[in-house]
């Protein structure tokens, strides 16, 4: 998977213009569910987990993620944005014994590139990015003590479409991938996510 977002990433990347056009600085936003799983390389529990090794495979339940993006449309659909990152989603399927409330967190930055298939009405497109986050996993009740934090680079791959609405806005759908190689875990996150678009001449 990292190769194949790095080669994608790299061949957007070899191919964007340096010309924008007259419509193109821009804004977006966008909320999400989450779910997926991470191999987890240390835990803060208090009590040994059963069938721990080296690393831990656990799942994430439902959480939620947040976007928000700035960026500049160049000419044939491309666009390049910076886009900040927050993720928040409970652990299942973790056995240390005892009941436990455990979340994990990111929030991150990454530099992205965009092709839109310019049409009329309904616009596809698809998304790769690169950047670096913090990690964190912990407890709301106290019960695995301090949280852990680590640092690391995380990746994204999304296919969506666009759809105008009026004037410069428009709504944005679709389904996002992300992975990371924190100091922690490994995660990788499925999302289905609905957002905003706003341009400025």
């Amino acid at each position: 998977m990292k190769f194949w977002l790095a080669a994608a990433a790299a061949v957007c990347g070899a191919n964007l213009p340096l010309t924008a056009t007259a419509q193109d600085w821009y804004v977006r936003a966008d909320g999400s569910v989450v779910a997926g799983s991470m191999d987890v390389d240390l835990f803060p529990f208090g009590a040994p987990v059963t069938g721990a090794t080296d690393t831990l495979n656990v799942d994430l339940g439902p959480g939620v993620q947040l976007t928000a993006a700035a960026g500049i449309e160049l000419e044939n659909g491309f666009s390049v944005e910076g886009q900040a990152v927050y993720m928040r989603s409970q652990l299942d399927g973790i056995d240390a014994g005892r009941d436990l409330d455990v979340y994990t967190s990111l929030t991150g930055g990454m530099l992205r590139g965009i092709y839109v298939v310019e049409r009329a009405g309904l616009k596809p497109y698809i998304a790769v990015g690169a950047g670096y986050g913090t990690a964190q996993v912990g407890s709301t009740d106290g019960t695995v003590g301090s949280a852990l934090t680590g640092n690391g680079a995380m990746w994204s791959a999304d296919i969506g479409a666009e759809y105008p609405l009026s004037g410069q806005a428009s709504l944005t759908a679709g389904y996002g991938f992300l992975g990371g190689d924190f100091d922690i875990y490994q995660p990788e996150i499925h999302r289905l996510f609905v957002g905003v678009k706003v341009r400025f001449k």
